[in-house]
């Protein structure tokens, strides 16, 4: 399935992957600590920096999520990159290899339950780089949650269940090297 979507249709896709707190938990205290009065807000700043809103934007099944998700490349976010040097190159199986990575996964509030209890349908929204890679731009907890189920020789059952949706764009080398920039400081109001 290839079917078109808007931007305003993947950013409430987003949204309500945080209302419904997929990801269990609640990051109000944390937008509000950047210095935005909502989640919403605080997203809608991540989207339009990141450029989300000139993208084209289309919706398709993940294929055997197993061997696709962990090979999804880890996005632009501090809070991913803290174990390593993050360059927008390094896959959630990558990441798993660091010890510390591993570390924090398996003792991680959100993505030991996702793992143990994968919400499903549900749709991750990503970049397709120039190379053919995926990045990871809302959905982390989920893709990370089936990279470590697989690293530890577990890997999530997902036959004859409802499937994976990923919304995907395109980008450029150059507004991967923008990403990079956003990588170092992060979305805080201005």
């Amino acid at each position: 399935m290839h079917k078109k979507a808007t931007f305003d249709e993947i950013f409430n896709i987003w949204l309500d992957s945080e209302a419904n707190q997929i990801e269990g938990r609640n990051i109000l205290p944390v937008a509000k600590a950047k210095g935005f009065n909502s989640v919403a807000e605080w997203r809608l700043s991540t989207a339009l920096r990141l450029g989300m809103d000139t993208k084209i934007w289309s919706l398709e099944i993940i294929e055997n999520p197993n061997e696709t998700l962990p090979n999804i490349i880890i996005g632009p976010y501090q809070g991913w990159s803290k174990f390593f040097n993050n360059q927008l190159q390094t896959s959630f199986a990558e990441a798993l290899k660091y010890k510390e990575f591993s570390e924090w996964c398996k003792t991680h509030d959100r993505i030991i339950p996702i793992s143990n209890n994968f919400p499903l349908p549900t749709t991750i929204i990503l970049f397709r780089k120039p190379n053919g890679d995926l990045m990871h731009i809302e959905g982390g907890h989920r893709i990370c949650a089936v990279a470590y189920k697989k690293s530890i020789g577990s890997p999530i059952d997902f036959e004859n269940k409802p499937s994976i949706t990923a919304a995907i764009a395109n980008v450029t080398d150059s507004e991967i090297a923008q990403m990079l920039i956003f990588l170092k400081e992060g979305t805080f109001k201005i």
